[in-house]
């Protein structure tokens, strides 16, 4: 079992490597145009299956952009951010995220399952910072859960400290892929690389937000299928609040 361990800031080096992975969507984007672009009124034009395969590159080209974009902004902000520490309701948390998460689940046919709490569980933490690392973990969950699976979220108290589960029914990850999980640079290039494409950075987000309330995160394997990342917290009072 890997824990988290923690990536602080943003360092010179570090926007290198990550400008450098901007440039490879965006260099393959102006490749798929290319043969667009150079048409001339003569040339005949690709068949509609053609271009349906073109646009949908493009389209997954741009989505990896965006969220490596996302990602590298969320790092940014978090540098001069200064958490607004209060007593939240879990269930309300999970709730605040679950609606569009439902949708995305939906649209990609695959199950989100999260039956409300029987505990009144807290936490204290900022709730925007905390749904935006929940919002996170789920969301890879679902990209990474092949059709018609399984994505499954989970909150309990366990002596004093406070867990959140998400779990999928996706490829799972190998020990050698679970280790530097949470480092900023995991994502890029490998052998596994269909494994790795576009957590790193968001992942790594994830664990400098749960470090921020004294926290810790790890990936295990999921029972018999895909992953399970594990969030804990200490519970409402067991934590203070920053200045």
């Amino acid at each position: 079992m890997n824990k988290t361990r923690v990536f602080t800031s943003p360092t010179h080096e570090w926007f290198s490597y990550n400008l450098h992975d901007l440039k490879a969507p965006l260099g393959r984007i102006s490749k798929l145009l290319h043969p667009l672009e150079s048409l001339s009124p003569s040339d005949e034009v690709p068949d509609r299956e053609e271009l349906n395969r073109i646009s949908q590159e493009i389209r997954k080209e741009l989505d990896d952009s965006l969220r490596l974009c996302s990602a590298i902004s969320g790092h940014l902000a978090l540098d001069d951010f200064r958490p607004t520490f209060s007593l939240l309701s879990v269930e309300d948390l999970i709730q605040r995220v679950l609606p569009r998460l439902k949708i995305e689940a939906d649209e990609k046919e695959v199950e989100l399952d999260y039956r409300p709490l029987l505990a009144d569980l807290q936490v204290n933490g900022d709730m925007d910072l905390l749904a935006r690392a929940l919002q996170n973990l789920v969301r890879n969950a679902i990209e990474y859960t092949p059709q018609y699976g399984f994505v499954g979220i989970e909150a309990n108290q366990v002596g004093s400290i406070l867990q959140l589960a998400v779990s999928d029914s996706g490829p799972g990850l190998p020990e050698s892929v679970r280790q530097g999980l949470f480092e900023p640079k995991f994502g890029t290039g490998g052998v596994e690389r269909s494994l790795l494409d576009g957590r790193g950075l968001g992942l790594a987000l994830v664990s400098r937000i749960i470090a921020l309330h004294g926290g810790q995160i790890y990936a295990q394997p999921n029972s018999g299928e895909g992953s399970r990342f594990i969030v804990e917290l200490p519970n409402a009072h067991g934590v203070e609040t920053p200045n």
